[in-house]
């Protein structure tokens, strides 16, 4: 949106040290979600000995489990009214029962079996959701500007990319600095960097970024706000997209490692692997917001999606000894993953405007839970479904490249195809997106002009 059309919205652009409070706690967040799809599945099932399968079950039943919770806390945090705001006294509850859930999941004490498992994946995640709902939807409602909440969730997925860097990187110093070699020294070294981080960059976000004032009352019924949630077509569009592409996504992450440990046989390069490609998707952010500017988000999104769809086949061409080979398709698809967070949350974002058109209410959180729910959904299914398939092609994840044939030419084909046949659909599905720049100022005018009214309209005090 140009100056003028701030200055019309009487919207003042928010400063850069704003931006950036608001972006440090998905520094932590993703430390702990990325690792949780890609290094706790070898680690639990590896090192700790749980079945492939029952890790996979136990998985669906926490996300079924997050239906209840993701909306439960959508809704009590839209309806609530404090000195400190409606989204940030959420945030700080969040913050012990995440780091309790991390300090039991990555420093796990005791016998661990399914029970142990399922206990502290449903405490972290209740934690994970206690803090996130409220942040994602705050970060909504920081700015009204079509191009400005490009530049908060794209600052938002650099944060979380470099949050996912300093994994890889203490992961790289405990390696080679204090020869900490070894899956399980790896994790609980990750556990201790987030309890640490949790804290400190909530607190600086808490501390530095106010939550707006001027927040129309939801007066909606739950159920009766779920129906006219449904009712908003693009809103259904941009979940589907996100549901289709994110679980490709997630397909790539749960199979990382084994991929490369037993196709590649390239034992701990999976670290800097990783370093290299979080690295570049955090060059790659501010690269695509300026396409987007140009193209639309969802265009950007889309051939972000095509790209990936067509460059990831190649993996299915590689085998023992070609890491090198490897390196310039994880480059490209590094590149392209610049969009995957950035754009599809700054649409979310727009989407939401036409919520407050029909119902004159803001519900930011209501419509963060169901993206969060989609998100873990997505998480789920990827693990469910390519973990089972693993497993019943007979690969057993403690034998790496020893495993027979079959489970060795399963764990490619799956890592090299499958997310492909995603990506095309979700590119197919975002593509024609109804909310372009100019529809979303539309909306926004109209969201305004009904303020405007109602501030006219309140009684004098």
């Amino acid at each position: 949106m140009s100056d003028g059309n701030h200055a019309a919205s009487g919207h003042v652009p928010l400063k850069r040290s704003t931006i950036f409070f608001y972006s440090l706690p998905q520094m932590p967040v993703m430390m702990g979600f990325l690792p949780f799809a890609i290094i706790l599945p070898p680690f639990y099932s590896g090192e700790l000995g749980l079945d492939l399968g029952l890790y996979s079950q136990i998985l669906l039943v926490v996300s079924l489990f997050d239906v209840l919770t993701d909306a439960l806390i959508g809704r009590v945090s839209d309806k609530t009214r404090s000195r400190f705001g409606r989204r940030r006294i959420w945030m700080v509850i969040g913050i012990p029962m995440m780091m309790f859930g991390i300090y039991k999941l990555y420093i796990p004490t005791g016998p661990v079996d399914g029970w142990y498992f399922f206990t502290w994946a449903m405490v972290m995640r209740f934690g994970w959701t206690l803090l996130t709902i409220p942040y994602w939807s705050w970060g909504a409602e920081l700015s009204p500007d079509y191009q400005e909440r490009s530049r908060i969730t794209g600052s938002r997925a650099a944060s979380g990319l470099i949050g996912t860097l300093l994994v890889w990187a203490v992961l790289l110093v405990g390696l080679f600095g204090f020869d900490m070699g070894g899956t399980t020294a790896s994790v609980n070294l990750i556990g201790a960097v987030i309890i640490i981080a949790l804290p400190i960059t909530v607190g600086l976000a808490v501390w530095r970024v106010p939550e707006r004032k001027n927040i129309s009352p939801t007066t909606t019924p739950i159920w009766e706000g779920v129906k006219l949630m449904w009712r908003n077509g693009p809103l259904k569009r941009l979940i589907l997209a996100f549901l289709v592409g994110y679980t490709s996504f997630a397909i790539t992450f749960q199979l990382y490692i084994f991929y490369i440990t037993s196709i590649l046989q390239a034992g701990s390069a999976w670290i800097w692997l990783l370093s290299m490609t979080t690295l570049i998707g955090v060059l790659a952010v501010p690269v695509w917001v300026k396409i987007s500017k140009r193209t639309g988000k969802h265009r950007a999104w889309g051939a972000a999606l095509i790209i990936s769809a067509v460059v990831g086949p190649l993996y299915a061409l590689l085998g023992p000894g070609d890491l090198l080979y490897a390196i310039p398709i994880l480059v490209v698809l590094a590149f392209a993953s610049g969009t995957f967070d950035a754009m599809p949350n700054s649409m979310k974002a727009d989407v939401i405007d036409l919520d407050t058109v029909m119902t004159g209410e803001d519900r930011a959180a209501l419509y963060f839970s169901a993206w969060a729910f989609t998100q873990k959904l997505a998480q789920t299914i990827a693990g469910y479904l390519t973990l089972q398939g693993l497993a019943l092609a007979g690969y057993v994840p403690a034998l790496g490249p020893e495993n027979d044939p079959d489970g060795l030419f399963a764990l490619k084909m799956i890592f090299a195809f499958v997310p492909s046949i995603f990506f095309i659909a979700a590119a197919a599905i975002a593509w024609n997106y109804p909310i372009t720049e100019a529809r979303q100022r539309e909306l926004r005018a109209e969201v305004e002009n009904r303020k405007s009214g109602q501030l006219a309209e309140a009684p004098a005090e």
